[in-house]
Protein backbone atom coordinates (compact mmCIF):
# COMPACT_ATOMS: atom_id res chain seq x y z
CA UNK A 1 0.00 0.00 0.00
CA UNK A 2 1.38 3.32 -1.38
CA UNK A 3 2.08 6.52 1.34
CA UNK A 4 1.64 9.88 0.08
CA UNK A 5 1.64 12.26 2.97
CA UNK A 6 1.84 15.92 3.00
CA UNK A 7 1.74 18.36 5.82
CA UNK A 8 1.77 22.19 4.91
CA UNK A 9 0.52 25.52 5.74
CA UNK A 10 0.92 25.12 9.44
CA UNK A 11 1.86 27.85 11.89
CA UNK A 12 2.94 27.24 15.92
CA UNK A 13 2.78 29.86 18.23
CA UNK A 14 5.37 29.35 20.75
CA UNK A 15 3.83 31.54 23.22
CA UNK A 16 0.66 29.70 23.52
CA UNK A 17 2.47 26.12 23.33
CA UNK A 18 4.63 27.12 26.46
CA UNK A 19 1.53 28.19 28.53
CA UNK A 20 0.25 25.28 27.59
CA UNK A 21 3.34 23.03 28.87
CA UNK A 22 4.21 25.52 32.19
CA UNK A 23 2.62 23.03 34.60
CA UNK A 24 4.56 20.01 32.93
CA UNK A 25 7.77 21.14 32.67
CA UNK A 26 11.17 21.44 35.21
CA UNK A 27 10.83 23.94 38.18
CA UNK A 28 14.22 25.33 36.08
CA UNK A 29 12.04 26.00 33.41
CA UNK A 30 8.97 27.15 34.51
CA UNK A 31 9.75 31.02 34.67
CA UNK A 32 10.54 30.63 31.24
CA UNK A 33 9.30 32.85 28.38
CA UNK A 34 8.91 32.00 24.49
CA UNK A 35 7.60 33.38 21.66
CA UNK A 36 7.60 33.34 17.74
CA UNK A 37 6.21 31.07 15.55
CA UNK A 38 7.15 27.67 13.97
CA UNK A 39 6.18 26.43 10.59
CA UNK A 40 6.68 22.50 9.86
CA UNK A 41 6.35 21.43 6.40
CA UNK A 42 6.68 17.50 5.41
CA UNK A 43 6.44 15.28 2.34
CA UNK A 44 6.63 11.92 2.96
CA UNK A 45 6.11 9.18 -0.38
CA UNK A 46 6.67 5.57 -0.20
CA UNK A 47 5.28 2.20 1.58
CA UNK A 48 5.08 0.12 4.21
CA UNK A 49 6.77 -3.53 4.50
CA UNK A 50 7.79 -6.27 6.32
CA UNK A 51 11.40 -5.00 6.85
CA UNK A 52 10.23 -0.90 7.26
CA UNK A 53 9.57 2.04 5.28
CA UNK A 54 10.75 2.49 1.79
CA UNK A 55 10.37 5.47 0.13
CA UNK A 56 11.82 9.42 0.40
CA UNK A 57 11.35 12.38 3.08
CA UNK A 58 11.57 15.66 2.57
CA UNK A 59 11.26 18.12 5.82
CA UNK A 60 11.59 21.79 6.59
CA UNK A 61 11.23 23.78 10.22
CA UNK A 62 10.68 27.39 9.70
CA UNK A 63 10.83 29.52 12.88
CA UNK A 64 10.18 33.38 12.54
CA UNK A 65 11.00 35.79 15.34
CA UNK A 66 11.70 32.95 18.02
CA UNK A 67 12.86 34.51 21.30
CA UNK A 68 13.58 32.88 24.66
CA UNK A 69 14.25 34.11 28.02
CA UNK A 70 15.39 31.18 30.83
CA UNK A 71 15.53 33.23 34.16
CA UNK A 72 17.20 29.85 35.68
CA UNK A 73 20.49 29.52 33.95
CA UNK A 74 20.17 32.63 32.54
CA UNK A 75 19.72 32.60 29.03
CA UNK A 76 18.28 34.75 26.90
CA UNK A 77 17.71 34.56 23.24
CA UNK A 78 17.16 36.74 21.09
CA UNK A 79 14.88 37.68 18.14
CA UNK A 80 15.91 34.76 16.09
CA UNK A 81 14.80 33.16 12.18
CA UNK A 82 15.82 29.65 11.79
CA UNK A 83 15.46 27.14 8.52
CA UNK A 84 15.84 23.34 9.33
CA UNK A 85 16.05 21.19 6.25
CA UNK A 86 16.20 17.27 5.48
CA UNK A 87 15.73 17.20 1.78
CA UNK A 88 15.73 13.84 -0.70
CA UNK A 89 16.14 11.98 2.36
CA UNK A 90 15.84 8.36 0.49
CA UNK A 91 15.23 5.30 3.33
CA UNK A 92 15.17 1.19 3.04
CA UNK A 93 14.13 -0.72 5.22
CA UNK A 94 13.30 1.64 7.63
CA UNK A 95 16.71 3.64 7.61
CA UNK A 96 18.42 6.64 5.88
CA UNK A 97 20.70 5.70 3.03
CA UNK A 98 21.43 9.15 1.61
CA UNK A 99 20.20 12.90 1.92
CA UNK A 100 21.06 16.42 2.37
CA UNK A 101 20.59 18.28 5.82
CA UNK A 102 20.95 22.07 5.60
CA UNK A 103 20.38 24.58 8.75
CA UNK A 104 20.66 28.38 9.01
CA UNK A 105 19.93 30.65 11.87
CA UNK A 106 20.39 34.20 12.29
CA UNK A 107 20.00 35.72 15.61
CA UNK A 108 20.76 39.15 16.92
CA UNK A 109 21.36 38.80 19.93
CA UNK A 110 22.27 35.67 22.45
CA UNK A 111 23.55 35.98 26.03
CA UNK A 112 24.48 33.22 28.50
CA UNK A 113 25.34 34.82 31.96
CA UNK A 114 27.58 37.28 31.32
CA UNK A 115 28.63 35.89 27.83
CA UNK A 116 27.01 37.72 25.18
CA UNK A 117 27.26 36.91 20.61
CA UNK A 118 25.30 39.84 18.79
CA UNK A 119 24.57 39.39 15.13
CA UNK A 120 25.04 35.37 14.76
CA UNK A 121 25.03 33.81 11.15
CA UNK A 122 24.70 29.76 11.65
CA UNK A 123 24.67 27.92 8.17
CA UNK A 124 25.70 24.35 7.74
CA UNK A 125 24.89 21.86 4.80
CA UNK A 126 26.04 18.29 4.75
CA UNK A 127 25.55 15.28 2.17
CA UNK A 128 25.25 11.62 4.09
CA UNK A 129 25.48 8.42 2.16
CA UNK A 130 24.90 5.18 4.31
CA UNK A 131 28.02 3.43 2.71
CA UNK A 132 29.70 6.04 4.42
CA UNK A 133 30.72 9.08 2.81
CA UNK A 134 29.73 12.65 3.85
CA UNK A 135 30.58 16.29 3.14
CA UNK A 136 29.89 19.01 5.78
CA UNK A 137 30.53 22.75 5.39
CA UNK A 138 30.06 25.47 8.16
CA UNK A 139 29.62 29.39 8.52
CA UNK A 140 29.41 31.09 11.53
CA UNK A 141 29.78 35.15 12.45
CA UNK A 142 29.15 37.60 14.23
CA UNK A 143 30.61 39.87 17.67
CA UNK A 144 31.26 38.27 21.03
CA UNK A 145 31.32 40.39 24.08
CA UNK A 146 33.72 39.21 26.97
CA UNK A 147 34.02 40.22 30.18
CA UNK A 148 36.02 42.28 31.98
CA UNK A 149 36.20 39.52 34.66
CA UNK A 150 38.15 37.17 32.54
CA UNK A 151 40.98 39.17 30.58
CA UNK A 152 40.88 42.12 33.54
CA UNK A 153 39.15 44.52 30.23
CA UNK A 154 36.73 44.08 28.45
CA UNK A 155 36.33 42.49 25.02
CA UNK A 156 34.62 42.86 21.84
CA UNK A 157 35.69 40.60 19.39
CA UNK A 158 33.97 40.55 15.44
CA UNK A 159 34.72 36.36 14.53
CA UNK A 160 33.87 34.57 11.01
CA UNK A 161 34.48 31.38 11.28
CA UNK A 162 34.48 28.86 7.82
CA UNK A 163 34.97 24.96 7.77
CA UNK A 164 35.42 22.50 5.26
CA UNK A 165 35.18 18.92 6.06
CA UNK A 166 34.61 15.51 4.53
CA UNK A 167 34.73 11.93 6.07
CA UNK A 168 33.12 8.44 6.16
CA UNK A 169 30.51 8.25 9.56
CA UNK A 170 31.38 4.31 9.28
CA UNK A 171 35.15 4.73 9.97
CA UNK A 172 35.20 7.69 12.11
CA UNK A 173 37.88 9.49 9.54
CA UNK A 174 37.16 12.94 9.01
CA UNK A 175 38.89 14.92 6.77
CA UNK A 176 39.22 18.99 7.49
CA UNK A 177 39.97 20.37 4.33
CA UNK A 178 39.92 24.19 5.55
CA UNK A 179 38.86 25.70 8.69
CA UNK A 180 39.54 29.42 8.86
CA UNK A 181 39.11 31.71 11.98
CA UNK A 182 38.96 35.92 11.16
CA UNK A 183 39.43 37.53 14.14
CA UNK A 184 39.93 40.37 12.99
CA UNK A 185 41.80 42.69 14.20
CA UNK A 186 43.24 40.94 16.53
CA UNK A 187 44.42 37.97 14.30
CA UNK A 188 43.77 35.10 12.01
CA UNK A 189 43.44 30.79 12.24
CA UNK A 190 44.08 28.28 9.72
CA UNK A 191 44.10 24.68 9.86
CA UNK A 192 43.89 22.00 7.61
CA UNK A 193 44.43 18.41 8.42
CA UNK A 194 42.84 14.93 9.47
CA UNK A 195 41.52 13.08 12.56
CA UNK A 196 41.40 9.17 12.37
CA UNK A 197 39.83 7.10 15.44
CA UNK A 198 41.54 3.91 16.52
CA UNK A 199 39.49 0.65 15.69
CA UNK A 200 37.63 -0.57 18.40
CA UNK A 201 38.35 -1.47 21.52
CA UNK A 202 41.85 0.73 21.28
CA UNK A 203 41.05 3.69 22.75
CA UNK A 204 42.24 7.38 20.72
CA UNK A 205 42.87 8.58 17.44
CA UNK A 206 45.36 9.48 15.12
CA UNK A 207 45.65 13.02 14.42
CA UNK A 208 47.83 14.87 11.80
CA UNK A 209 46.95 18.80 11.98
CA UNK A 210 48.36 21.49 10.11
CA UNK A 211 47.81 25.38 11.99
CA UNK A 212 48.56 28.81 11.46
CA UNK A 213 48.25 31.28 13.74
CA UNK A 214 48.54 34.84 12.48
CA UNK A 215 48.50 37.17 15.14
CA UNK A 216 48.22 40.62 15.00
CA UNK A 217 50.68 42.10 18.21
CA UNK A 218 49.09 46.22 17.88
CA UNK A 219 45.75 45.36 18.49
CA UNK A 220 46.18 42.81 21.34
CA UNK A 221 48.40 45.56 23.39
Amino acid sequence: KAINLSLTDTHLDLGGIMALAKDFVPPEFATATMSGNLSPTLALTGSPSDSGFQGTIHARLGGKDVEIHLPGLPLTVGPTNVILTANKVQVKDGLPLMGNVSANLSTHDLTFQTYGVQNLEFMLESDYQDPGPFSGKLKISGNTSLPGDLLGTPFNIPFAVILDTSGNHRTRHIQVKNLNADLSPYGTIQMTGSLQPHPSPKQGMDASLEVRLSPKINALL
